[in-house]
């Protein structure tokens, strides 16, 4: 079983290029379901504190010493048509910091969407929960002055997204990792 801390020891080691480079996918997998059980943690609420790797779904977790807590599902969410690693294969600062902005999503949730139909479509076991990694950055909503949350609850309540009662819980991370989101049991802002 691997430590959640032991995950962020060796994140501090990777540079941006590197922690998005295709071989490193279970890293990050690993990583997003580090952050979505520190600030579950942060929040007071239950969490597991133990994984292991698995096959379907992605991890098996576990509370206190070896006891069951959640099989969980691990998928990242990048805007359309945006290969993983491009920003750091480019230079988008060449003209600096404050002339890069991407031009904001048409649809900024289609992704999101597609992400939970396409995972609620598969059998996974009971009580699976569905951690998403969101990696859309706010600059690329046509509000970036509304909260990723807020922006994210509300469009839920408007159009939910899919199936989510396949799930036993889905939680959706922001990409910074830092803001945390519920939409099923219950929709709420964590963190």
């Amino acid at each position: 079983m691997t430590k959640f801390s032991d995950v962020q020891n060796r994140k501090r080691e990777l540079d941006g290029a590197t922690y998005y480079q295709r071989s490193e996918l279970k890293f990050r997998e690993w990583d997003i379901l580090t952050m979505v059980c520190f600030l579950l943690n942060r929040a007071g609420i239950p969490h597991p504190k133990f994984a292991v790797e698995n096959e379907c779904p992605d991890f098996l977790t576990f509370g206190d010493g070896s006891l069951p807590f959640w099989p969980v599902e691990i998928t990242e969410v990048l805007p359309p048509d945006y290969r993983r690693g491009d920003f750091w294969k480019s230079d988008p600062f060449k003209d600096g910091p404050e002339y890069f902005k991407p031009e904001p999503l048409e649809d900024i949730w289609k992704t999101l969407r597609t992400a939970i139909t396409s995972k609620s479509s598969r059998k996974y076991p009971t009580g699976t929960s569905l951690f998403i990694y969101f990696d859309i950055t706010l600059s690329a909503f046509s509000d970036w002055e509304t909260s990723f949350q807020d922006q994210l609850l509300q469009e839920h309540l408007i159009k939910p997204f899919g199936d989510i009662n396949a799930f036993g819980s889905i939680y959706v991370l922001s990409s910074d990792m830092t803001k945390l989101v519920q939409l099923h049991p219950q929709a709420r802002t964590i963190s």
